[in-house]
């Protein structure tokens, strides 16, 4: 991830499918990235959580569980996918 170059405007403005990006605030990527990518997809949509890398997904490094970031988020894609 860290060493992962990006993708041109063109690649991103080219797709059609709906589309939905989640970041954390304090993510590997920067929030003003993601907002960047977001506004090149027309019609995508765009979560940005309180959170570091991944945790609204899953374990954090150290283990610990956020299940109520994780639920919430579980639930954003759900919606996502059933509309």
């Amino acid at each position: 991830m860290q060493t992962f170059e990006d993708w041109d405007d063109e690649v991103l403005s080219a797709i059609q499918s709906p589309t939905l990006f989640i970041t954390g605030d304090r993510d590997v990527m920067k929030p003003e990235h993601t907002v960047a990518m977001w506004r090149l997809v027309e019609g995508s949509r765009l979560i940005i959580l309180p959170a570091t890398h991944g945790v609204y997904m899953m374990a954090d490094f150290d283990g610990s569980l956020n299940t109520h970031m994780i639920d919430f988020t579980t639930r954003e894609v759900e919606q996502f996918l059933n509309n």
